[in-house]
C-alpha cells in the first residue's frame, strides 16, 4: 500500500480534469452544473447556465411559500377578509425567478449574492 492520495476528477463537458490541478470558482460548488474549462488550470462558470440554476433554486424554494399562502388565501376568503396582501405576496413569488438582478450579475460570486438575497426574501414572504 502507498500513501499516495486518490485522485479526484471533475467532469467538464466531455473531458475529465484532475481536481487537484485546477482552481475552483469563487462561488464554490453552488453552480457546479454550469462549470466550464476556463483554461490555464481554472474552472469557469457558464453564466447562462448558472442563471438558470439560480432560477430553478428560486422556483423550488417558493413552493412551500405558495402552499402556505394558498391556505391563508382560502381562510381569508372564508372569513370575508381582504386578500389583497396575500395576492401581492403570491405575485412576488411568481415574479421572483425573473428578478432583473439575476441577469445583471456580472459573475458567479455576484450571482450567488443576488440569489441569497432573493431566497431570503422568498423565505420571508
Amino acid at each position: 500500500m502507498t500513501d499516495d492520495p486518490i485522485p479526484t476528477f471533475i467532469q467538464l463537458g466531455d473531458q475529465q480534469v484532475d481536481a487537484s490541478m485546477v482552481t475552483l470558482p469563487e462561488s464554490g460548488r453552488r453552480f457546479r452544473n454550469a462549470w466550464i474549462d476556463a483554461g490555464e488550470e481554472a474552472i469557469g462558470v457558464d453564466m447562462d447556465m448558472a442563471r438558470e440554476i439560480a432560477r430553478n433554486e428560486i422556483r423550488a424554494k417558493r413552493e412551500e411559500a405558495f402552499k402556505r399562502l394558498d391556505v391563508e388565501y382560502m381562510r381569508a376568503l372564508e372569513r370575508g377578509e381582504d386578500t389583497g396582501s396575500i395576492v401581492e405576496r403570491k405575485l412576488f413569488l411568481r415574479e421572483a425567478p425573473a428578478d432583473p438582478r439575476i441577469d445583471e450579475a456580472e459573475d458567479d460570486v455576484e450571482l450567488a449574492q443576488v440569489l441569497d438575497g432573493i431566497l431570503d426574501d422568498v423565505e420571508h414572504v
